[in-house]
């Protein structure tokens, strides 16, 4: 389990440069046609991400709330790229400028580093935590969000406390999603899973500290 130390923590900052594309031709990872390639790299993509749980998160504690979640997988893509942990400014972040700091850290390190990971896996990854627009209505808050918080609240957490486990059969599901992966595709997984404790080391004392229920 990797350690912590002044030299692979990497604090991001409190605001975006907004640099990095959301949207248009330079996403590669998001071009898919047809409604069988939209489907079946759904079920691809959910494959890869129970297999990431299942082998990084596992039976830890972990945040409950999914934007934390995303940030601790978001730290374990980055790590697999960069050798780096990502570290929050503070939990007091808004939440859109969050979500677009972190991405922009995951699309530089995927630009640079991307052959570190097998294609299709770093694929998955970037399309989970891409910031799309969500529009709350009349009701409530529009802002970001990325497909990873959404999976994590729905298939996850075992409790609604701040502190949770992930269920198992989540669990049970990753491990048999894992062994369908080609071996290619198997190795990026255990090297993103392999970064997960640090990060929920980072991560888990802040969302105790900060959230009450």
């Amino acid at each position: 389990m990797p350690a912590l130390t002044p030299e692979n923590a990497l604090v991001l900052p409190a605001k975006s440069s907004y640099q990095a594309p959301t949207s248009g031709e330079e996403l590669w990872f998001e071009q898919r046609t047809g409604l069988q390639a939209t489907f079946g790299q759904a079920t691809f993509d959910l494959a890869c991400v129970d297999a990431i749980i299942a082998k990084g998160f596992g039976r830890r504690r972990c945040p409950t709330p999914g934007e934390w979640a995303a940030f601790v997988f978001a730290g374990g893509v980055t790590a697999a790229l960069t050798d780096k942990y990502i570290v929050p400014p503070g939990l007091m972040w808004p939440p859109n400028e969050r979500n677009h700091v972190v991405w922009q850290v995951l699309w530089d390190a995927a630009e640079e580093n991307g052959t570190r990971l097998e294609r299709e896996v770093l694929a998955v990854a970037l399309r989970e935590l891409l910031p799309r627009f969500v529009s709350g209505g009349p009701y409530f808050m529009s802002g970001y969000q990325t497909w990873f918080q959404r999976k994590w609240r729905e298939f996850y957490p075992d409790t609604t406390s701040r502190i949770c486990h992930v269920r198992q059969e989540s669990i049970v599901r990753g491990r048999k999603a894992f062994r369908k992966l080609t071996p290619p595709q198997q190795a990026s997984v255990v090297s993103i899973a392999k970064h997960i404790p640090t990060m929920l080391r980072i991560i888990n004392p802040l969302v105790e500290a900060h959230y009450r229920w």
